[in-house]
């Protein structure tokens, strides 16, 4: 399907500030004169364990937005429609739209319009750069949050029907396009992260041999000579480790508990509300706070004051554990922070004994599968996900000589560097694809570009 811009003496000014200019011929109108708003009619009864309870064929919607926000399946429905579009109301993901039809529940945090009059599929598109805009008024500070009394006052263009279903046909094409390409940008973080988890799985649990680059005659201009050599190990290397999620390790490493390599016992951290944000206290490092980048995210930088932080205070090289929720077994390394930082309460704080242990060396097996291994292990023991300190006190790790800890982090280093730079130029051409997506949808659903 082919497009235009439009002209300026084709456009005015709409009187709404997310809009700008429109189409001449396009109208103004409130989204209460075409939608009906409703929230689920019964909301508060939808929790994880009536949906356990009362599985069946017919989803559950709700404010997350993973798996499309199907919370889950129940025997049950509140809803048959033809037609309508669902948004969330509440939280970091608010104001995200779907188009949903059939028979389906809805739970909390999340509301339906019901529209009467007007193209539904072109609304759905339109919501996008209103949402957009919406969110980018609510301050930091704020948890955002969409009333149905917010949509009432909400202003949308239209254009004829006719054109309507042109544009949201044109959009429905496109985006998929969009989409598609996204999608597979993502399969190839998805396989590179892979790549990585398995490289260091090999090298960390000594399945390969790590040799440092050959000091071989430099050419001129050169400035190494030569790359790093992986060899896998023969089995008269290896002896079997004692432990069923490492395997084979070899001959000369040895395997030791937690409890063993680090110089002091395992603490949990502070347990105070995190209100402060000023950058001249301490940073008060949470579970939300770090991602498996092994990076701070600045956006959700809090502090503590001096007197509630001290006892918490991290060192360079120590390792906190995340102990129970969504994240439980996610760690994170104190490493080069230009500051002074303490922890939270839902982690605990490892310190490597350096006599030991190399703390990247530590860091390093915390990715690797046999670590996931490990905590699944774990899960299968208990009905609540939680490692507390008594059992990743007892996590056993093999662990070579501090020379060859070292030359397997220095490996690991260079090799995984390339990797992330790779995934993170992935993940900023996805970001690229989604801002000229919703350029695109922008430019559609408010007549800057006509469908043809």
């Amino acid at each position: 399907m082919r497009y235009r811009y439009r002209n300026d003496d084709e456009m005015k000014d709409s009187g709404v500030e997310w809009l700008g200019r429109i189409p001449k011929e396009w109208g103004i109108t409130k989204l209460k004169n075409h939608f009906e708003f409703e929230k689920g009619k019964n909301a508060a009864l939808y929790t994880n364990d009536y949906i356990g309870l009362n599985e069946g064929d017919y989803p559950v919607y709700s404010g997350q937005t993973e798996n499309n926000g199907v919370m889950g399946k129940i025997n049950s429905y509140d809803y048959d429609l033809e037609k309508c579009i669902f948004t969330t109301t509440v939280g970091a993901k608010v104001m995200t739209p779907l188009l949903l039809k059939g028979k389906f529940n809805l739970s909390q945090n999340c509301l339906i319009m019901k529209g009467n009059n007007i193209f539904e599929e072109y609304i759905y598109y339109l919501l996008f750069p209103m949402f957009r805009y919406e969110k980018s008024l609510i301050p930091s500070y704020m948890q955002p949050s969409l009333r149905i009394d917010d949509l009432k006052k909400f202003y949308i263009s239209y254009p004829y029907e006719k054109e309507q279903q042109k544009i949201a046909l044109f959009l429905d094409k496109k985006t998929a396009e969009f989409d598609s390409i996204i999608e597979k940008k993502q399969s190839l973080i998805t396989k590179l992260t892979e790549v990585k988890k398995s490289l260091i799985s090999e090298v960390v649990t000594g399945k390969v041999k790590v040799l440092p680059p050959p000091s071989l005659p430099l050419a001129k201009g050169e400035e190494t000579g030569g790359g790093w050599q992986v060899i896998s190990r023969t089995d008269d290397e290896m002896k079997d480790s004692g432990v069923e999620w490492l395997g084979r390790i070899p001959k000369e490493w040895e395997v030791k508990r937690v409890r063993h390599i680090i110089k002091e016992p395992l603490k949990y951290g502070a347990n105070e509300s995190a209100e402060l944000d000023d950058e001249t206290l301490p940073r008060y490092i949470r579970i939300t706070d770090f991602g498996d980048n092994g990076k701070l995210r600045n956006e959700t930088f809090r502090s503590l004051e001096y007197k509630k932080a001290k006892e918490y205070f991290l060192e360079n090289g120590d390792i906190l554990f995340a102990r129970s929720g969504a994240t439980v077994g996610k760690t994170f390394q104190f490493k080069n922070y230009n500051g002074k930082a303490c922890f939270a309460g839902y982690l605990i704080k490892a310190s490597p004994n350096k006599e030991i242990i190399i703390s990247d060396f530590m860091y390093s097996f915390t990715k690797t599968k046999n670590y996931e291994n490990w905590k699944n292990s774990i899960f299968m023991q208990a009905t609540i996900q939680n490692i507390g300190a008594d059992k990743y006190k007892e996590l056993k790790l093999c662990i070579p000589n501090s020379n060859e800890q070292q030359l397997i982090v220095d490996f690991l280093d260079e090799k995984t560097a390339k990797i992330d730079g790779t995934i993170e130029k992935i993940k900023l051409q996805i970001e690229k694809l989604k801002e000229a997506k919703q350029s695109l949808i922008s430019e559609a659903v408010t007549g800057k570009i006509e469908v043809l």
